[in-house]
């Protein structure tokens, strides 16, 4: 049981700073107004046991790359690998066989081909740094891939598709036109990731597995109408605008305390 392994992580992790074996991590960063009001309260409570973190501070969303934008180019259809084999999806109970594989990639493999001659762009794969490039490259071997690449192709992407990962952040950060992908043959946990993004953000969202008839006219408008949404999302659920630091000013802070 994922639950009970994590809790009992915890408990182990807590005795061994009791005991001086392991230094408590000092600041936990947090970005996300939900996540940032549950430790609050939870770490104003009093306890005997050392908590995980000594100090929780609130972050904008904003990432640093941001700042460092020339120019885009809007020239490839990018899709954001989040390892459909990832050692989190296995935690948590999800167990792909060799058919559902079989198949997540022949879906998949279609619904690129369509996109990138409708769009006349080509497909490019992001892949996770767990992800194995071997299986990708002989299940989807017609489109280039790279690994620690993505912020390059986030930002001279036209359109990103994702199944589930934080970078697409940087896509909504950027404006960027986003579709959703889900499928049965990812599994369980995956799916629904998946579909936790479609309801915050109401994206765009394709089930690769059934035959989508796309109307590029139709489908660049729905795109396009969605990027109205981006902004009341992230102040909505983030800290976003003028009312936190960023993560590079709140780590300058602390190492001239350090001084």
């Amino acid at each position: 049981n994922f639950m009970f392994t994590k809790r009992i992580s915890l408990i182990f992790y807590r005795i061994l700073v009791i005991l001086k074996i392991i230094n408590q991590i000092n600041i936990l960063y947090v970005s996300q107004k939900k996540v940032f009001s549950r430790y609050s309260k939870y770490y104003n409570k009093k306890s005997f046991f050392p908590k995980r973190y000594g100090r929780i501070l609130k972050t904008n969303i904003k990432e640093p790359f941001l700042k460092k934008i020339k120019k885009e180019k809007n020239k490839y259809i990018t899709f954001i690998d989040s390892n459909i084999l990832h050692p989190d999806y296995i935690k948590r109970g999800q167990k792909l066989n060799e058919k559902l594989l079989k198949n997540y990639f022949y879906f998949l493999n279609n619904y690129l081909t369509i996109l990138q001659k409708i769009f006349k762009k080509k497909v490019v794969i992001c892949l996770h740094p767990s992800s194995n490039i071997k299986l990708y490259k002989k299940e989807l071997n017609r489109f280039k891939m790279y690994k620690y690449q993505t912020e390059k192709y986030i930002l001279n992407s036209y359109i990103l598709l994702f199944h589930d990962s934080s970078s697409i952040f940087s896509g909504i950060l950027l404006k960027k036109k986003i579709i959703n992908l889900k499928s049965n043959t990812m599994g369980s946990h995956a799916n629904r990731r998946a579909e936790f993004y479609t309801k915050k953000m109401k994206f765009v969202c394709h089930n690769i597995e059934k035959k989508i008839l796309i109307n590029k006219k139709k489908l660049t408008a729905n795109l396009n109408n969605n990027l109205k949404k981006y902004e009341l999302f992230l102040n909505k659920f983030y800290f976003y605008k003028n009312n936190s630091l960023s993560i590079e000013k709140l780590i300058d802070r602390e190492i001239k305390k350090l001084i």
